[in-house]
């Protein structure tokens, strides 16, 4: 069996997330492939996709850019975000 590591995020995927209530929301990757960007944060390049999150009411346009790394990360601290399904 694939570990985490060894799976690809792509166009379609469905991601889950668990929101500031512990409630989970899940959305959907946009990007036709990951590519890179700078942290808006610490102006690393970093490898995203897109996610639509369809039931986000804090964000105005319901989209995000999402690491791979932490989509795919085994880490307990990267818990929050995962991979759901793959299509």
């Amino acid at each position: 069996m694939k570990g985490k590591r060894d799976r690809q995020v792509k166009a379609g995927d469905l991601i889950g997330y668990f929101n500031m209530d512990q409630k989970i929301e899940y959305g959907i990757v946009l990007s036709g492939e990951p590519y890179n960007t700078k942290d808006e944060y610490s102006e690393d390049i970093c490898t995203v996709v897109d996610v639509a999150w369809p039931e986000d009411i804090y964000n105005c346009d319901g989209r995000t850019k999402e690491r791979i790394e932490t989509i795919l990360s085994e880490e307990i601290a990267n818990e929050y975000i995962w991979l759901e399904s793959s299509s």
